[in-house]
């Protein structure tokens, strides 16, 4: 952690199509990655790639 260096963003809202490969995001939240790191993550499912998108560029 502390070679990493300072963290830009600690709060985030991650979006994620419910597929195979989204696993990682939403696994890492039980198994402590996001507090391990000094991360607060809001993981959120979306309904498709359009929807992310448009909420990814709304901020």
């Amino acid at each position: 952690k502390e070679s990493l260096g300072k963290l830009e963003k600690t709060k985030l809202n991650v979006g994620f199509v419910p597929i195979t490969c989204a696993t990682p995001i939403i696994m890492a939240h039980p198994m402590g990655f996001y507090e391990r790191y000094g991360l607060d993550v809001t993981v959120t499912k979306t309904a498709g790639w359009a929807v992310a998108r448009d909420k990814s560029l709304a901020g």
